[in-house]
């Protein structure tokens, strides 16, 4: 599925991030060791629909999940393979 499409899979790389009508570069990661492995606390600027924001949010793995927490809530994200 192209990026631009709806549907289209979120990208994320070590610099930032993809997925439809986002382009989310990271400005900060802060890794913060936990009891149950490591989260990381990012800030990012973001182009949204042309549109520059900013979005602070937590990712942390558990197995093939990649848990996103932020102001829009949590969601888990299951690796492509």
């Amino acid at each position: 599925i192209a990026q631009d499409a709806d549907g289209a899979p979120t990208v994320i790389t070590g610099g930032g991030y993809d997925q439809h009508e986002a382009h989310c570069t990271f400005k900060s990661v802060t890794a913060n060791g936990t009891a149950n492995g490591t989260s990381y606390d990012i800030a990012a600027e973001c182009s949204v629909e042309g549109d520059v924001q900013t979005q602070d949010f937590t990712l942390s793995v558990s197995d093939d999940t990649l848990n996103w927490a932020g102001d829009g809530g949590t969601r888990d994200l299951i690796r492509c393979k």
